[in-house]
């Protein structure tokens, strides 16, 4: 169940990174609406 649980959360994880990635790419114009979150 455990690992169950970590496998989601990394799966989770994966997806918003690559989902916040490729929305970056697309459009520029969210970083002038929203703070970058990396320094």
């Amino acid at each position: 169940m455990v690992l169950r649980g970590l496998s989601g959360l990394c799966r989770a994880a994966q997806a918003a990174y690559r989902h916040s990635h490729r929305r970056r790419r697309l459009s520029n114009s969210n970083d002038l609406l929203l703070p970058p979150k990396h320094p």
